[in-house]
């Protein structure tokens, strides 16, 4: 018969491999009793026999039958979704099967919802009973069904669970309890319900912006599920009170619709949406709802640069207006760090990069890229390119590149400085009080000459003249490239002599006229008199042939005004007469920046919707504008606004972990004149400010909700406030219904670098407030695939969950995918009749009978056996001499007994009585021998029958004990008798 080894340890049977040392131990081994080869070989016989007992014991040898006994438990879907019509379907199709059932078949009844419970134990009953117990109908968990049958079948029969259901599993996952259950050898056949369904109507989703801010519109986005195209109402509900209801028309299908919703108070904010059919079925799916927090109003800070002219108090009324709190500064107020954090977007108004000093720059870039706040540029004359933004940190935080557009073929500026070094440039001239080092005028001259050059393209030229009796170029004339190049040469300039300004600006005049450049310009600074008077008419008007354009720069109560006066208002530029040192490089930078005149484009035109952007939603249409300040859009930019000439009018991007949005155009009359006067003007810069303050929490928890089967899942995220995350935290959530109610503490465990999980079960179907709070311990140190130190500090961040109708009402009709799928994994069948699930297949079970405790116990039964065989003598010889023994006794006993026969002198044999000592000797020393004594002690004679047995006793000796050739040695004494 066949046999298994299914059960135990069946690798042990590689132990059978040992067999051959057994024998080669037992051959060189040994005891010193077990001489004969015959005891040997037993010993050896019995040995393996144990061992081979105790191999087969020890892998759970079964002896294997076969029978055509069967067993089936049938699981039967109790969910809502199937229905009151599908389960009594259900019970009608189980009660024909059992009825099938022959003497050798057996089964039981599972019903299951939610839980799954036993409705009838596996028997041969042919009877379900009554129905008690309620499994719960909100839920389907076909893996709990599978698993619990499975524990009711019996064993060493045929096993198989037969499913009736829709399929629609929503709790756990039945694939893995199959795949549990093939393995036990069982069967799953599958009896897909084929529920019926009537007009039916369902909210399939609400969705609420994960982050809200009070005065914020908003939308409300709701998904209608419908089997069939009619009329319904659309419900909005906000704190249980009506907000908006609207007809709507369903067509069949998914439906998505959007409500425009205002957040009007701080807080969680509980919002609703229901749907009323006329002709729905299901009712429990006709709602959802979920919880929003509202934060604060965001907080701007307006940087104005030109406060005089109240360029940003168009925008700051508009923001105010839609509920956005405002500050309104100069830029020498620009607050410091640490203010800097109170707010949460920054807006820069046409603000002059010479306005802002290199580290506030860098203020707000950190402010943006690493605490994640918002940052708005608004155009104008003075910014971007124009604006001397060029090669400084706000440059790198824009969506833009400021450079001219490429499609440009000519350099679009060709600047000459000329710059007096004079002997009285060697003196400082600066106001008491004025900030920085005291420096000379001419190093104050070079750090502006160095600035005016960094405010050009690089496709632009430059030059620098410098004079004092005679004029020389210390820069010849060429495309800037990278101007840090240039910086070096322009720190050589040294002190000379005398003034003399016709030698500097006549050179200038000249190597600018054969120059292609859009715009050609000359900056002219000095601080004396001219001493040399030169042919000044004629220079001038040559520079006015060439289009180039002149301005002058007069430094010191010494100049001559009137003379620096003539020459910027014949060249078509302008005089500035300067009482500070320190402000030349605001002087030069500003007329490097209108020198680029390229970059303002002035013309009427409308524009136009580009890339998907918030920014512009629910924008239809939009006033003309007059003009901008000409870009180019970077790589990863979203460009929301074009221009007629489609280039960007309002472009934003991520910048690090904050936002930067660019506007080219300007907020006031100049440029933006109809905007001022539109009725979406509010609106429109609400949604930009918006959008930058969105998603601006840099560290902290980032926490999210999502149901998962028939709880609902809170991971949040820790990040430190350099971005990086935070293990080893002690995060945990209090759940609730509302700001009021008891809360429900969930553990949240980590299970990635600076993530945590948790569960929690609904009781009740409702929205609830997540509110997680986390604590570390500092200097805690984690290695491997979590890592990092953890920081000392409490976060905490509240969110909404949305605990629903179940999926169970979600989920209709009947996912025979599902069904098939879990058939074919266990080899079962898809059903369609009772007759077929106790039908005579010819397939027979086997059976499993295990004897492997026989076998072990065999084995320690042969135990004393091998010890005994090893430790007694055991040879056909020894059990004859006991028998003749015992003859012998018996015949004594019996001569002893009768009466004596007469005396007959008999003569001895010699072999028996007596041999040679010097010819044999014994192989060992016999035993202590005495010979029985004669019948008559007195006499020589023996009887006939005790002769018989002496002479038997001693050839049983010699047989015992053989003979040996002599030795030198002595043989042992022999007895006298």
């Amino acid at each position: 018969m066949p046999f298994s080894f299914s059960y135990n340890y069946p690798e042990a049977l590689w132990l059978l491999l040992l067999l051959p040392l057994v024998i080669i131990m037992a051959l060189k081994g040994g005891s010193g009793v077990v001489r004969r080869k015959s005891a040997r070989r037993l010993s050896i016989g019995l040995r393996l026999t144990m061992v081979s007992l105790l191999v087969f014991g020890i892998a759970g040898t079964n002896l294997v039958t076969s029978s055509n006994n069967m067993a089936a438990v049938f699981l039967l879907d109790y969910s809502d979704s199937t229905g009151t019509n599908g389960r009594s379907q259900s019970v009608d199709f189980v009660q024909k099967a059992m009825l099938g059932m022959n003497q050798d078949q057996q089964a039981g009844v599972v019903v299951f919802g939610q839980e799954a419970l036993v409705q009838k134990p596996v028997s041969r009953d042919k009877q379900i009973g009554q129905f008690s117990g309620n499994p719960g109908g909100n839920f389907t968990n076909l893996a709990e069904a599978v698993r619990l049958g499975t524990a009711l079948l019996p064993g060493n029969i045929a096993n198989r669970l037969v499913l009736v259901s829709d399929g629609n599993q929503n709790v756990d996952e039945v694939r893995t309890a199959a795949r549990l259950a093939a393995a036990r050898g069982i069967k799953i056949d599958v009896l897909p319900m084929q529920v019926q369904l009537g007009p039916e109507v369902s909210v399939a989703g609400l969705q609420v912006p994960n982050s809200l801010r009070k005065g914020e519109e908003f939308e409300l986005k709701i998904a209608v599920d419908s089997n069939y195209a009619g009329p319904a109402s659309l419900q909005i509900l906000q704190d249980g009170q009506m907000v908006s209801e609207k007809p709507v028309d369903l067509k069949s299908g998914a439906n998505l619709f959007t409500e425009i919703v205002s957040a009007k108070t701080e807080g969680p904010v509980n919002y609703s949406a229901r749907v009323v059919a006329p002709q729905d079925t299901i009712q429990q799916n006709n709602q959802t709802q979920v919880y929003g927090v509202v934060k604060n109003s965001p907080r701007v800070l307006l940087v104005e640069g030109h406060p005089d002219q109240k360029e940003a108090a168009n925008l700051s009324a508009a923001l105010i207006e839609t509920g956005i709190e405002t500050l309104t500064v100069p830029p020498d107020k620009l607050p410091d760090n640490k203010e800097l954090t109170r707010f949460d977007s920054v807006i820069l108004v046409n603000v002059p990069g010479s306005s802002l000093k290199t580290e506030e720059m860098k203020m707000l870039q950190s402010f943006v890229k690493d605490q994640g706040k918002g940052l708005i540029t608004v155009g104008g004359e003075e910014s971007y390119g124009v604006g001397g933004w060029f090669r400084t940190p706000l440059e790198e935080m824009l969506p833009l590149e400021l450079q001219l557009p490429s499609k440009l073929e000519v350099p679009s500026v060709a600047m000459v400085l000329v710059v007096d070094r004079s002997g009285s440039m060697a003196a400082s001239y600066t106001k008491p009080g004025s900030p920085g080092p005291i420096k000379s005028k001419l190093e104050i001259a070079k750090d502006a000459a160095y600035l005016a050059v960094t405010q050009l393209s690089s496709t632009d030229q430059v030059g620098v003249v410098v004079f004092d009796t005679l004029g020389r170029w210390q820069i010849p004339l060429g495309v800037v490239g990278d101007p840090s190049r240039l910086g070096p040469q322009i720190g050589r300039i040294a002190l000379g002599g005398g003034t003399n300004i016709y030698s500097g600006l006549a050179p200038a005049v000249e190597g600018l006229k054969d120059v292609t450049a859009k715009n050609k310009h000359i900056i002219l600074l000095t601080d004396g008199q001219d001493r040399d008077r030169g042919d000044y008419n004629t220079v001038m008007e040559e520079a006015v042939k060439a289009n180039i354009t002149v301005s002058t720069v007069g430094l010191g109560d010494d100049v001559n005004s009137s003379f620096l006066q003539g020459l910027a208002t014949r060249g078509n530029g302008r005089y500035t007469l300067v009482d500070d040192a320190n402000n030349l490089p605001k002087i030069f930078a500003k007329e490097a920046r209108l020198a680029a005149r390229s970059y303002i484009i002035e013309e009427n035109f409308a524009p136009t919707i580009s890339d998907p952007s918030p920014m512009v939603k629910r924008i239809t249409g939009t006033p003309e504008l007059k003009g901008y300040v000409a870009t180019k859009a970077k790589r990863n930019a979203t460009v929301a606004l074009v221009t007629r000439r489609n280039e960007p009018l309002l472009a934003h991007w991520q910048y690090g972990l904050g936002r930067v949005a660019a506007w080219t155009s300007d907020a006031k009359g100049r440029w933006a004149s109809n905007w001022l006067t539109w009725p979406d003007f509010p609106r429109f810069w609400s949604q930009v400010v918006r959008w930058t303050v969105a998603e601006n929490s840099s560290e902290g928890l980032q926490v999210q909700t999502a149901p998962s089967g028939n709880q609902i899942k809170v991971s949040a995220d820790a990040l430190g406030s350099d971005s990086s995350y935070l293990n080893g935290l002690e995060v945990k959530a209090k759940v609730s219904t509302g700001p009021n109610s008891p809360a429900e503490e969930v553990v949240l465990r980590q299970t990635a670098p600076g993530h945590y999980e948790g569960y929690f079960t609904p009781k009740q179907t409702s929205s609830y407030l997540v509110q997680v709070e986390s604590s570390g311990q500092p200097g805690q140190k984690l290695t491997g695939a979590i890592a990092g130190t953890v920081e000392a500090q409490k976060l905490s961040q509240t969110v909404g969950a949305s605990a629903n109708y179940s999926p169970e009402y979600k989920q209709l009709g009947t996912n025979n995918l599902l069904l098939r799928d879990i058939a074919a994994m266990t080899g079962g069948r898809v059903l369609t009749g009772p007759e077929e699930v106790f039908a005579d297949t010819g397939q027979r079970s086997p059976q499993h009978h295990p004897i492997w405790p026989w076998l072990l116990l065999a084995a320690l039964l042969l135990l004393p056996l091998d010890i005994a065989a090893r430790t007694v003598r055991f040879s056909p010889s020894g059990w004859r001499k006991s028998y003749r023994e015992y003859k012998a006794q018996k015949a004594s006993q019996a001569v002893a007994s009768s009466p004596a026969p007469p005396l007959v002198e008999v003569a001895m044999p010699v072999a028996a009585s007596s041999y040679s000592q010097a010819e044999y000797s014994y192989s060992e020393k016999p035993p202590s021998y005495s010979p029985p004594s004669a019948p008559n002690p007195n006499s020589n004679s023996y009887s006939p029958d005790y002769v018989a047995n002496q002479e038997a006793l001693i050839q049983q000796l010699l047989e015992d004990y053989p003979l040996q050739a002599p030795s030198d040695e002595q043989p042992p004494p022999v007895h006298p008798d």
